[in-house]
């Protein structure tokens, strides 16, 4: 009798144990005030940010002179860039997409004093304006066109750091400095015309330097989200294990870059269990799919279609979890970065911007419908073939 009490006891507390697991994935902020200690680091330092500031100050101070924006008023352009910094940069990007006309955009049109869609409107009646030599800007134009010029300031320099004061000291240098388009002969010049040093002595910082500050402060920058991104994997992957209904299961692979096999596992969960038949090489069939980062925003999701099934196209974590589902399956799947785009990421070329970053840590949520399986004679060709090595029997007799 103490011997099935004690089996009932300890079926109770692993059940509790069980059920005390955390359900869901532990996404975390990837913002910069929860980066990892080592990323913090790398971040742009004090000294490299007041610079920019002081350098995006002339680069607006060059192109409200060269594109005919006249005198701004700078306390309405502080104005705009302020009430940029109260709104959501990813909301505000999916506000603009529609132009602001969306009923969900009011929470970020109500933030502005003047609704953001308006500012190409703007700027061409006051661009216009000034350059009909009979015609008077109104100072109500002039205004808005001061505050959505801030508004853009504050989206090209969003989550910087900047120093709104240091920003207007640089501005305020150039439109004092800059006189007969300087700055514009100098630059077409290459700022090799011996008199450029005379002139950007004026400015507390070399204006011509602002290119090499920027990439050096993106630089930094980047090298710092990819610390973090690396780091703040691997501590969800060890979390992730350790969700309710989360399986690893083993997946072995070619390590980058050499001739040698690692092993490293995938978490898989399955939501809803499908009636179909297993994955396979060869077989057709179509991938419902949506793909996160660990914070949780997606990078990616949709659909397409797979013909002839084979380990090639797609990144490994991907393909090894498609053979673990059967038709009808619904499973969320966490892959580690050697798994997935590995030390490369995947980089825009032409955004200069990455969508994975080297080494990161994914979630996909996949399901499988449409399942084909091939021919007979198809599958039995489809199926990757194994390499052996050739070897010869020793011609010594061995005795047993």
């Amino acid at each position: 009798m103490k011997v099935r009490n004690f089996a009932v006891a300890a079926l109770a507390i692993l059940a509790l144990a069980t059920s005390c697991k955390e359900k869901n994935l532990p996404f975390v902020s990837l913002e910069k005030d929860n980066f990892c200690e080592a990323a913090k680091a790398l971040l742009p330092n004090a000294a490299q940010i007041d610079t920019l500031a002081y350098l995006i100050g002339t680069q607006c101070g060059a192109e409200i002179v060269y594109s005919n924006y006249g005198s701004l008023d700078f306390a309405r352009i502080e104005s705009g860039v302020k009430d940029f910094r109260k709104v959501d940069f990813n909301a505000f990007n999916d506000a603009a997409r529609t132009n602001f006309s969306g009923e969900e955009d009011a929470a970020i049109t109500d933030v502005f004093e003047i609704n953001p869609a308006l500012l190409g409107d703007v700027q061409q009646r006051y661009v216009g304006a000034r350059e009909d030599s009979l015609a008077t800007v109104a100072p109500e134009l002039a205004d808005s066109m001061s505050y959505l010029y801030g508004v853009l300031v504050g989206y090209r320099t969003n989550d910087m750091g900047l120093d709104l004061a240091r920003v207007r000291k640089g501005l305020e240098d150039f439109i004092a400095f800059d006189t007969d388009e300087q700055f514009r002969h100098f630059a077409m010049e290459g700022f090799n015309d011996p008199e450029f040093a005379a002139y950007a002595a004026q400015y507390e910082i070399d204006p011509s330097k602002f290119n090499e500050v920027i990439r050096g402060f993106y630089s930094s920058l980047e090298e710092a989200k990819k610390v973090n991104i690396e780091e703040q994997g691997k501590v969800f992957f060890k979390k992730a294990a350790k969700v309710k209904n989360f399986e690893a299961h083993s997946v072995t692979y070619a390590v980058e870059g050499t001739d040698s096999l690692a092993t490293q596992n995938i978490l898989v969960r399955f939501d809803e269990k499908g009636q179909g038949e297993q994955v396979a090489y060869g077989d057709s069939f179509k991938v419902s799919y949506k793909g996160m980062h660990i914070d949780g925003n997606n990078f990616d999701e949709g659909e397409f279609p797979v013909n002839e099934f084979s380990d090639q196209g797609l990144i490994k974590g991907f393909t090894e979890t498609l053979l673990l589902m059967k038709e009808g399956d619904k499973v969320t799947v966490v892959i580690p970065g050697d798994l997935g785009y590995g030390s490369r990421g995947s980089y825009n070329y032409w955004t200069g911007v990455y969508s994975i970053y080297p080494n990161e840590v994914l979630v996909f949520e996949l399901s499988v419908s449409e399942l084909e399986k091939p021919a007979a004679e198809e599958a039995e060709a489809a199926e990757p073939a194994i390499e052996v090595e050739d070897w010869e029997m020793d011609e010594e007799v061995v005795e047993f």
